[in-house]
């Protein structure tokens, strides 16, 4: 299900259990069942509840259904992925999709590619803003609906990408790097000019920060643990043709 162990919460009422678990996943949060009144109250639970919070159930059985088709058939992985039918659809934030941005901000840690954490007010400020371009993701594939599962932010004046985020239900899917390709191609390849990316690393996300290197982008310079990386105007661009890549009132381009 692509749950970080650092997103699981652990309840017994057992002293010897509870410490065996703690010594054994430090990044499990272990809690006294005694104490199960106050678990909502905790600081990691003060996120948002949006009717999107609430389908995860399902969302995680249209992944059981994926996982079973791929078991089934004599393909490899990238031919599996092009069977699904995934479409990728672009908007930009609103008052509407706000709540969930901020609720995926709070919760995405493998995939979040600057550790930031969004503040309702910064989100705002950005949705605001004719100098930043903001992208919410949405995905769906034959099996369903997996909602909003990415947010992404492009000063365009440089142009560079500022934060991306993805939901870990789309990890290892190539949606990120279908997202990438089609920033360089507005920016990069139409705008004929060399294209930057901030990236914080750290252990949870520098699996998937592999995308960037995969993609093309090379590192130009380190400050304070924050990467800024750069894909030259000239460089091919990576298009796989697994996902379709919907931006309204735009052709669908598969990447």
């Amino acid at each position: 299900m692509n749950i970080g162990v650092d997103s699981l919460a652990f309840v017994d009422d057992q002293p010897f259990e509870r410490e065996e678990v703690r010594t054994a996943l430090p990044e499990v949060a272990v809690i006294d069942a005694a104490d199960f009144r106050g678990i909502l109250s905790r600081p990691e639970c003060q996120v948002p509840i949006t009717e999107e919070s609430q389908q995860r159930r399902s969302m995680y059985r249209h992944e059981e259904q994926r996982k079973v088709v791929k078991e089934s058939l004599q393909c490899d992985y990238t031919e599996f992925l092009r069977e699904c039918r995934m479409e990728l659809l672009l908007a930009p934030l609103t008052t509407e999709n706000l709540v969930r941005v901020y609720e995926l901000a709070q919760r995405t840690n493998q995939m979040n590619f600057s550790g930031s954490r969004y503040p309702r007010a910064q989100l705002e400020e950005m949705q605001r803003s004719e100098a930043y371009e903001t992208y919410v993701m949405r995905c769906i594939d034959r099996f369903g609906s997996y909602g909003i599962v990415g947010f992404a932010v492009v000063d365009t004046r440089e142009p560079r990408l500022l934060d991306l985020m993805f939901s870990c239900r789309i990890q290892g899917k190539r949606l990120e790097h279908a997202f990438l390709g089609h920033l360089l191609e507005k920016f990069c390849r139409q705008g004929q000019r060399d294209f930057f990316a901030n990236y914080r690393k750290t252990k949870k996300n520098e699996n998937a920060g592999k995308v960037f290197e995969e993609v093309g982008f090379e590192v130009v310079e380190e400050r304070d643990g924050l990467l800024s990386l750069k894909f030259p105007k000239e460089c091919p661009i990576l298009q796989e043709g697994i996902i379709r890549l919907v931006v309204e009132g735009e052709a669908a381009v598969s990447w």
